[in-house]
C-alpha cells in the first residue's frame, strides 16, 4: 500500500505483476494473478499478453485472443526447470533479420514489469556487436 511520487507523472497506471508464485515472503503481494486467487476467484490456466509501442497493450485473462497471433500459430513452451517464479523457458537458438545466429542454448526469461533486456557479459557483447551501426549516417 505504498505508493511513491515518482509514478504520479507517468503515462500509465501502474505495474500489473503477472509473476508465478514464490515462496519468498511479501513476494506474492503485488502479484495480479496471486490477487484474483486470494479474492476468490479462480483464471483459468490461460492468459496472454500483447505489449504494444503506442498504447495498445492487451490483457486476456481465460484465453487467447487469436486476431492477435502472428499467423494464427501459437508455441507452447514448458518452462526451465531452474526458473523459479519467473516465466523462463530454454531456446536452442535467435534470430536477427531472419538469420539463425548459431548461438547455442540458453535461457530467456519473459517480465511484463519491465522493458529492460538484460543478458550475461558474453551475450551482452555479441549482441553490441551484431546491433551497433557500422555507419551512423545510415541510422
Amino acid at each position: 500500500n505504498e505508493v511513491s511520487d515518482d509514478f504520479a507523472k507517468l503515462p500509465f497506471d501502474g505495474i500489473l505483476g503477472l509473476g508465478l508464485p514464490d515462496s519468498q515472503p511479501g513476494a506474492n503481494e503485488f502479484s495480479f494473478i496471486e490477487n484474483l486467487n486470494g479474492a476468490g476467484y479462480e483464471p483459468r490456466s490461460k492468459f496472454t499478453l500483447l505489449l504494444g509501442n503506442v498504447g495498445n497493450s492487451q490483457l486476456t485473462l481465460g484465453g487467447i485472443e487469436s486476431s492477435n497471433l502472428l499467423g494464427g500459430q501459437t508455441l507452447w513452451l514448458p518452462l526451465s526447470k531452474t526458473s523459479a517464479s519467473n516465466w523462463q523457458f530454454s531456446v536452442l537458438d535467435f534470430t536477427l533479420d531472419g538469420h539463425a545466429q548459431h548461438f547455442g542454448s540458453i535461457e530467456v526469461a519473459v517480465d511484463s514489469g519491465t522493458s529492460l533486456l538484460a543478458a550475461d557479459d558474453g551475450i551482452r557483447r555479441w549482441l553490441v556487436q551484431q546491433l551497433s551501426p557500422k555507419d551512423c549516417a545510415a541510422v
